[in-house]
């Protein structure tokens, strides 16, 4: 039997493709949004930590648009099958929400970097969490991320060098 508090990240579906949920955007400038853009920055910021002698600790440029996804009213009301055939639903079951996902684009400096996350809300701790499978870089870093290129492959799409790239040599 299903488990009636069943998400789809218990069914290992991310949420960017959970037919259960809804898109909502949202005003940037929401306390929450913010929440979410700061747990993003702090997220990146401490993956390259390590490297911060050769890497810049990102900042925010500006936040170019945010959603979250919010679970489908039926879905939360559906308890079963009304009928023996299951055509008519029995929406009266009241499933209470406890995580909610939301999803940023967000712009960074030094280095213009564009990052989009989704991280799961827990609504009890009030805490944000995420993976960094959570997390894509959705312009090209070029040479930006010269400095560990060739060492630290995982790190590239989040490092901005503190030495600017070597010119190759002018030829004659």
């Amino acid at each position: 039997q299903i488990p009636s508090g069943r998400t789809c990240a218990d069914a290992y579906i991310e949420a960017h493709w959970c037919a259960c949920l809804a898109w909502e955007p949202l005003d940037p400038q929401e306390e929450r949004v913010q929440g979410a853009v700061q747990a993003l920055l702090h997220y990146i910021n401490s993956y390259t930590a390590p490297r911060r002698s050769l890497c810049h600790e990102l900042e925010l440029h500006k936040v170019n648009w945010a959603s979250k996804l919010l679970p489908n009213k039926g879905v939360l009301s559906y308890k079963r099958n009304a009928d023996v055939d299951g055509f008519v639903p029995d929406l009266s079951d009241s499933t209470a929400v406890s995580e909610v996902v939301y999803q940023v684009h967000i712009v960074t400096t030094p280095g213009n970097a564009h990052f989009e996350a989704s991280l799961t809300y827990n609504i009890r701790l009030d805490t944000f969490s995420l993976k960094m499978d959570d997390v894509s870089r959705t312009n090209r870093y070029g040479d930006e991320a010269h400095c560990i290129y060739k060492t630290d492959e995982q790190l590239r799409k989040y490092c901005y060098c503190r030495e600017p790239a070597p010119q190759p040599p002018l030829q004659q």
